[in-house]
Parts: C-alpha cells; structure tokens; sequence
C-alpha cells in the first residue's frame, strides 16, 4: 500500500503575500523607528488637509484681488513710508515737454521718483527715473501712446528700492500738466 500524502498549499496571509509582506515590514519599522501613533498620523492627515484648504482660500482671494485690478485699472504698488522726514516737489510743465522733480531726504538709499499723469481719470503716462547726486531728476511729459496731446493731473512718488525689490515712498505730491 502506498502512502499518499496530501499536500495543500497554506493560505497566504499579510506576512506570505509579496505586496502585503512589504506592507508588514513597512508598517513594523514605521512603529520601531518613529513616535508617531495612529492618533498623531491622523491628526497629521486632518491639518494636512485643513493646510490645502486654507491654501487653497487663499489662492481664490488673490484671483479675486487680481480680478479687482484687472476690473478697475492697475494700482500703485508703494509701501508706506518709513521716514517722513523727506519732501518731494515737481515743476509744473507743459505737455511735451520737461519738468524737474527734486528730493530731499536723509535716506542713504539710492532715490527714485515715479510720475503718473492722468486724462479723465485714465492713465495716459508713467515714467520712472533715479534721482543723480543733486537731488533731482527730469522727466519727460509725453507724448505716450494713449497721451497725444492736452493737457493732464500728474502725481508723483519719491522713494527707494528695498531690498526684497519693493518701492518705499518716502515723500508725494502733485502736479499739472498744461496743454
């Protein structure tokens, strides 16, 4: 008589499986080599996910904000200023021609000043140019593309670079442009 012997496979467990025995070792060594319980991964989880939401509020906010100037025109972007111990002024002038912005102030910081004119409440002119060692600068009142003649409402921005690329203003004022 001859023995037979039955051989049955054992079932595959979580240890036996390729892809379940990784995930055994991984979840073993995550216990042996970290602090983190299940509570703390949770946790982890929850404000990863409340941190996307935030991010994401905040992304929305400055779509609407973009949407904002793109609907009203494009804002000024100057800080406030940190000294108010300086003064601005700019000449009058006549269109087409020149005028003499001049600064004082007792910021070391290489000057600049910023002029916009304006047409109707439209922006017809920006120039920026940096002061030279007198204080002063000149600026060109036209003509521009969208300012062909009359005359304008100018404001202008006296100021410095920061370091992290933003214009400090350190000093306004206004002035007329005559046709």
């Amino acid at each position: 008589m001859t023995d037979t012997m039955a051989v049955t496979r054992p079932r595959p467990d979580a240890r036996t499986r390729p892809q379940g025995r990784l995930q055994h070792l991984g979840r073993l060594a995550f216990a042996a080599c970290s602090s983190h319980t299940e509570e703390s991964i949770l946790i982890r989880a929850t404000t990863h996910r409340v941190g996307f939401v935030a991010r994401r509020r905040r992304i929305g906010a400055l779509v609407a904000a973009l949407a904002l100037v793109a609907a009203f025109g494009s804002v000024n972007v100057v800080s406030a200023a940190r000294s108010t111990d300086a003064s601005l002024s700019i000449a009058n002038g006549v269109f087409a021609g020149t005028t003499t912005a001049t600064i004082r102030s007792s910021s070391s910081q290489q000057l600049w000043v910023k002029a916009s004119c304006f047409q109707g409440g439209v922006r017809v002119y920006t120039q920026w140019r940096m002061f030279d060692s007198n204080f002063q600068a000149v600026l060109n009142l036209g003509p521009t593309q969208l300012w062909q003649s009359g005359a304008a409402d100018c404001t202008g921005w006296g100021g410095y670079f920061a370091k992290n690329g933003t214009f400090r203003v350190l000093a306004t004022t206004t002035f007329d442009v005559s046709a």
